[in-house]
C-alpha cells in the first residue's frame, strides 16, 4: 500500500504544473485577458515550516488546508496581514483553497511545508 501510494503521490508531483492551470479552468493564460484578483493572490512562504500569509484576502473568507488524499487538516478565517500557524502539521505537500463568503473555491494552491 505505501509503495502504491509513493507511486501515486509521485505521479501528482509530476502534473503539479498542469494541475495548477486546470484549477483556474483553463488551458493556459490567455493574453487578451486581464488577470482577476484570484490569480494574484499566492500564498508564502513556499517552503513554509510554522505559517503561511496570502498576498492578497480580497474576496477571500475562509482558508482550508488538505492532505494530498483530500483530508482537510485545518481551517482558517481569512483576515487581511495575517500569519495562519501551520507547525503543527507533519512535513510534506498540502493543497490550500481559499474560499469566498459563498463558501465557493476561489482558488487552490500547492504548498510545501518544511
Amino acid at each position: 500500500m505505501k509503495h502504491l501510494l509513493l507511486v501515486l503521490f509521485s505521479l501528482l508531483i509530476g502534473y503539479s504544473g498542469q494541475a495548477q492551470t486546470a484549477f483556474h479552468g483553463s488551458g493556459g493564460p490567455n493574453p487578451n485577458e486581464t488577470e482577476t484578483a484570484a490569480q494574484r493572490i499566492s500564498i508564502y512562504p513556499n517552503p513554509a515550516t510554522d505559517f503561511i500569509g496570502l498576498t492578497d484576502t480580497e474576496g477571500v473568507q475562509s482558508i482550508w488546508v488538505y492532505n494530498m488524499v483530500g483530508r482537510p487538516m485545518k481551517q482558517f478565517k481569512a483576515a487581511a496581514n495575517e500569519k495562519y500557524p501551520i507547525g503543527d502539521l507533519i512535513p510534506g505537500m498540502y493543497l490550500v483553497q481559499l474560499l469566498d463568503v459563498d463558501q465557493k473555491v476561489i482558488a487552490t494552491r500547492r504548498i510545501r511545508k518544511i
